[in-house]
C-alpha cells in the first residue's frame, strides 16, 4: 500500500535534495555577483533567473522560522541589509528548518492515508484547525501580493504558493473528507471558475505581449522586441502552461479558421467554456475516482507520469538558454492530471470514517459502535444442570 512509502521519511528525502541543489546553485551565483561588483549586489530573488528563484520559492513556506528569527543566509535573504554576517549558523538553522518541516508534513500526509482525521467531538482541536487554516489563507494572500511585487519588483516566484495551497489542503482533510467536499457540484464550479479566472488573466497577459511585438515589427522603431512568450511574465506562462491540454483544444478551431477567429468574442466564448469544462471535469474525476475504462485510465497516467518526469528534469537540471519556458506549470498541470485519474481502491481516498482510541466515527462524525460477541465459556457450562 502507498502508506507503507513512510511518507514521514519519503517526503524529506525528496524535498531536502532538492532545495540543498537549489540552494548551491543559489550560493554560488550570489558569490559570484558579490564578486563581480565589488561587494554591491541586488538582494533576493532579483539577482537570480526565475527558474532558479523558483526551485527556493517552493520553500518558502519552510524557510518562514528561519526568517522570522532573521537566519537566513544573505544568499536567499531579501531583506539583506548587512554585510560581514556570519554564514555557517545560518546555513545550519536553514537546513534543519527544511527537513523538520518536510518531516512533519510528510507525517501529517502519511497520518491522513491512514484515514485518521479529526472527530467532530473535539471541538477545541477543530477550532485551532479552522484558525489555522484562516491563517494560511491570510499567509496565501501575503504571498500573493509578493508575486505580484512592488515598486522594486518581486519578493517571490509563483511556486511560493504551493506549500501554502498543500497545508490548506491538509487541514480541509482533517475537518471533511476531500472526495465528499468534490462531490458538491457548486464547490466544483467555484474551483473550476477560479482556475478560468486564472487564465483569463494569463491569456490577457500574453496577447498584450503579443501585440506589443507586433507593434514594434511594423513600426519603424531599432528597438527589437522578444516573441511573446519570451516576454510575457514568467507567471503568466505558468499559468498558460498549466491548462495545457485544455488550451490546446481550446486553439484547435484557429488551425482551420481564418486568422481572424482569434480575436472574435465567439472564440473567446468558446475558450472558456473549454477551460472551465476542464477542471470541472477533472474536479468530478479527483471526487468520484475513475473506476471505469482502466485501460485508458493506466494509458493516460503513464504518459502524465511521463510528461511530469521530463519537465521536473529540465526544470531542476538547468535552465533554458532562449528564457522561461513555463515548465513549472508543465509540473504542477500533470500532477493534478494524475491525480485525478487515481485507482478507485487508492488510499487518497481518505475513507468513509476514522478511528480513535475512543472508538470509530463516520464521515458525519456520528459514533460507530462495533458488536461486541464475547466468545463462549465452557466453564460456565459446567455449572448448568443438565436436561434430559
Amino acid at each position: 500500500m502507498m502508506v507503507r512509502l513512510r511518507f514521514r521519511y519519503l517526503l524529506p528525502l525528496i524535498m531536502v535534495p532538492l532545495f540543498l541543489l537549489a540552494f548551491l546553485r543559489v550560493e554560488t551565483r550570489w558569490r559570484r555577483c558579490k564578486a563581480g561588483e565589488s561587494g554591491a549586489c541586488f538582494n533576493y530573488p532579483s539577482y537570480l533567473p526565475y527558474p532558479a528563484a523558483q526551485a527556493i520559492g517552493i520553500h518558502a513556506l519552510v524557510l518562514l522560522p528561519a526568517a522570522v528569527l532573521q537566519q537566513l543566509p544573505d544568499s536567499i535573504d531579501c531583506c539583506n541589509h548587512y554585510r560581514g554576517r556570519p554564514q555557517l549558523s545560518r546555513y545550519i538553522i536553514t537546513t534543519l528548518s527544511v527537513t523538520i518541516f518536510w518531516g512533519l508534513l510528510g507525517l501529517w500526509i502519511e497520518r491522513l492515508l491512514t484515514a485518521r482525521r479529526l472527530s467532530s467531538r473535539r471541538r477545541l482541536a477543530r477550532f485551532g484547525m479552522l484558525l489555522l487554516l484562516g491563517l494560511a489563507v491570510v499567509l496565501g494572500i501575503g504571498i500573493l501580493r509578493a508575486i505580484h511585487g512592488f515598486w522594486h519588483g518581486p519578493l517571490a516566484p509563483d511556486s511560493a504558493v504551493i506549500p501554502v495551497l498543500l497545508l490548506e489542503v491538509l487541514i480541509a482533510a482533517e475537518l471533511t473528507s476531500i472526495p465528499a467536499l468534490l462531490q458538491k457540484s457548486a464547490i466544483r464550479a467555484v474551483l473550476a471558475s477560479v482556475l478560468l479566472c486564472l487564465y483569463v488573466w494569463a491569456d490577457a497577459e500574453y496577447r498584450g505581449a503579443q501585440h506589443d511585438y507586433h507593434r514594434e515589427q511594423t513600426s519603424q522603431s531599432s528597438f527589437t522586441r522578444f516573441p511573446p512568450f519570451l516576454n510575457v511574465r514568467p507567471e503568466a506562462l505558468d499559468a498558460l502552461t498549466l491548462q495545457g491540454p485544455a488550451v490546446l483544444v481550446a486553439e484547435l478551431p484557429a488551425l482551420f479558421l481564418a486568422p481572424r477567429w482569434t480575436g472574435h468574442w465567439v472564440a473567446f466564448g468558446y475558450r472558456y467554456v473549454v477551460i472551465w469544462l476542464y477542471w470541472f471535469v477533472l474536479a468530478s474525476l479527483a471526487a468520484r475516482s475513475w473506476s471505469r475504462y482502466g485501460s485508458i485510465r493506466v494509458v493516460v497516467r503513464t504518459l502524465c507520469g511521463l510528461v511530469f518526469v521530463l519537465s521536473l528534469l529540465g526544470w531542476v537540471v538547468g535552465t533554458s538558454p532562449h528564457g522561461y519556458n513555463g515548465s513549472f506549470g508543465v509540473l504542477a498541470g500533470t500532477a493534478i492530471v494524475f491525480f485525478a485519474l487515481r485507482p478507485a481502491f487508492s488510499t487518497l481516498n481518505l475513507s468513509e470514517g476514522h478511528c480513535e482510541p475512543d472508538g470509530c466515527h463516520s464521515r458525519s462524525g456520528a459514533s460507530i459502535h462495533p458488536v461486541r460477541v464475547d466468545p463462549p465459556n465452557p466453564s460456565a457450562c459446567k455449572n448448568q444442570p443438565e436436561t434430559s
